[in-house]
């Protein structure tokens, strides 16, 4: 996979702006970007799960284990929640969604 990889990058040549100076493609990123302060974004993330009524365990000061009950099938959904830093100024607060089991685990 590798090699084909490498062979079809190299065999297309990289995007040129108006000026032929190459296009800088952008990187992808899942979550949410933010350039705020590491604990700004974790203090609203908190604000935010107090107030969707959102169970959580605290990993440590940037990653969060986070659970909801589902009132109608009884049932939690599971999720991990995890801060990032991009670059020198920027955050990415990236979402996971656990399994049930894996979940309890974590939330031990």
């Amino acid at each position: 996979l590798r090699e084909r990889q490498s062979s079809q990058s190299s065999s297309h040549s990289q995007p040129t702006g108006s000026r032929g100076t190459p296009v800088k493609r952008a990187k992808w990123h899942l979550g949410i970007r933010s350039q705020s302060k590491p604990n700004d974004i974790m203090n609203e993330v908190y604000r935010a799960m107090k107030v969707l009524n959102f169970e959580w365990k605290i990993i440590n000061a940037y990653s969060v284990r986070v659970r909801h009950l589902n009132k109608v099938t009884n049932r939690y959904s599971k999720m991990s929640l995890q801060l990032y830093q991009v670059d020198y100024k920027s955050y990415l607060l990236d979402f996971k969604s656990l399994a049930n089991d894996e979940a309890d685990d974590l939330m031990r």
